[in-house]
């Protein structure tokens, strides 16, 4: 295939991968995808800016725990204005940017085969498109992890791309701190080969790179803001962390159980089959790629991250992909010394009759993938669904007068209003007082759950104001029973 012709191909798989995010880009996902409703609450300081000019509105400020992602959904409702679409923006083309980095890298070290299949599977892989069209911090920090194995294997593990390898990685972290393990892969990688003088200037390019983006991080951002900081940490921590070591083995055993791997059953059973040919080159001391050993350890550490976690929802496991992607191509048109198709880790097979076998059990699970992702995105899509912008739509048609709203619904939802949003939540020091007075909050969206935390950490001030209040409106929520919208006595806007 010529350079012209490979490049047409790529434009046309990233195409697709655009098409398939950006149709019905403004519905929410299924609920067995995502639950929750964190895409209100992670936008929500940029929304301040755009909407009324000031960053910090309220106690819920997500952008003190993730200033990258903000400051990119800022510039997204910036140049579009506030909306659904606006919002998701940011991960569609965080989505299209680690494609494109997964096919650079793989071009010419697997082959422009793999790199064009490894593409396609990204582009339709439905977790992916589906948190892809998602408002979430994941796919900018995957966006971030990919680029650091770009510069990675682009320097082949030297200079000054080594050095933007260790950025990229720091940068991935202040996205999420969910990619705290991301830091000791680069590491690993650099392991294999070489004299031990030559690995340590590799490994101090390597920290300075981190160390650069940490030291501003920690002295401009982390410092100014360490109280909020902390106590959302802790709390994550206490979410996260097993209470013993023998809470960690149940945690590790239970593994499997996550709904991630019933999404990518056929997915998974190629990557598993290109890992165990890894390592088992690297058992019989074959040659193995960068990029095959890079996703090795990619993979590795995340799973090992992952496994000790008592909370880990879907969303955690979405930085899986982009290695078990890798691991399932490989194998099937990787480069050999003699230019063997299917060559490189294959030959670590004997009798090389197997060789045959795998490749054609690997190339079917590969091709039954896509038709699993195909299949799980045409019916999403003949089955949209649009909680959030309804809500946002009765919130619109029921209080329009609000001038001040709070409550987890309503922050959901707030992408599509302009009312100005409070979240009173666990995470703020309520002892200064009464924040309903303090924010002068007209009305409440709130699910039933949300209220009765209200009720405990509020016992005189909601009471009161529950005695004096309207029930305006009661709309069923698919997962949380159902939003209440509560017009509180006009004082409190006083």
């Amino acid at each position: 295939m010529n350079k012209f012709k490979r490049f047409q191909v790529f434009r046309l798989v990233l195409l697709l991968a655009l098409v398939v995010r950006l149709f019905q880009l403004s519905a929410d996902m299924p609920l067995y995808i995502s639950p929750c409703a964190d895409e209100g609450i992670y936008v929500h300081n940029a929304r301040n800016q755009v909407l009324f000019g000031e960053w910090v509105l309220d106690d819920w400020n997500n952008m003190y725990i993730s200033p990258i992602f903000n400051y990119f959904v800022y510039l997204s409702f910036s140049l579009f204005g506030v909306g659904f679409v606006q919002a998701r923006l940011v991960s569609v083309a965080a989505s299209l940017v680690t494609i494109w980095l997964v096919f650079a890298c793989l071009k010419n070290s697997a082959g422009i085969k793999a790199a064009l299949l490894a593409g396609l599977l990204l582009s339709v892989n439905y977790v992916y498109v589906a948190f892809g069209k998602m408002a979430l911090m994941e796919p900018a920090m995957i966006m971030f992890m990919a680029l650091a194995m770009y510069f990675f294997l682009r320097g082949g593990g030297r200079g000054t791309f080594l050095f933007l390898c260790g950025v990229c990685c720091s940068l991935a972290f202040i996205t999420k701190n969910l990619a705290g393990f991301y830091f000791i892969v680069p590491y690993a990688a650099l392991f294999p080969g070489g004299r031990a003088r030559g690995k340590l200037r590799r490994f101090s390019l390597l920290l300075a790179g981190q160390l650069s983006v940490i030291s501003v991080w920690f002295f401009t951002w982390y410092l100014p803001n360490r109280g909020f900081i902390d106590l959302h940490n802790r709390i994550k921590i206490e979410e996260r962390a097993p209470v013993s070591a023998a809470g960690a083995l149940i945690n590790a055993a239970a593994m499997f159980r996550n709904p991630f791997f019933g999404m990518v059953p056929l997915l998974g059973a190629a990557a598993l089959i290109g890992l165990l040919i890894v390592v088992l080159a690297a058992a019989r001391r074959k040659r193995i790629g960068a990029v095959e050993l890079y996703a090795l350890l990619w993979l590795a550490a995340n799973f090992a991250c992952l496994s000790v976690f008592s909370w880990r929802p879907l969303r955690y496991f979405l930085s899986l992909l982009v290695p078990m992607v890798i691991l399932a191509v490989v194998p099937l048109f990787g480069k050999s010394g003699t230019g063997e198709r299917g060559g490189g880790v294959l030959t670590a097979l004997y009798p090389p009759r197997w060789r045959k076998g795998v490749m054609t059990c690997t190339s079917l699970l590969v091709a039954a993938s896509l038709l699993w992702s195909a299949y799980n995105l045409g019916w999403t899509w003949l089955h949209p669904r649009s909680m959030w912008p309804s809500l946002a739509r009765e919130i619109r048609e029921r209080i329009p007068g609000a001038a001040v709203i709070s409550g987890g619904p309503a922050m959901s939802a707030g992408m599509g209003i302009k009312n100005r949003l409070v979240w009173i939540h666990q995470l703020a020091d309520y002892s200064r007082g009464d924040p309903f007075a303090r924010y002068g909050i007209d009305c409440l969206v709130v699910d039933g759950r949300e209220l009765e935390f209200y009720k405990r950490v509020f016992p005189d001030v909601l009471p009161r104001l529950m005695k004096e209040s309207r029930l305006v409106y009661r709309m069923p929520l698919d997962d949380r029973g159902a939003a209440l919208f509560i017009k509180l006595p006009a004082e409190q806007s006083d």
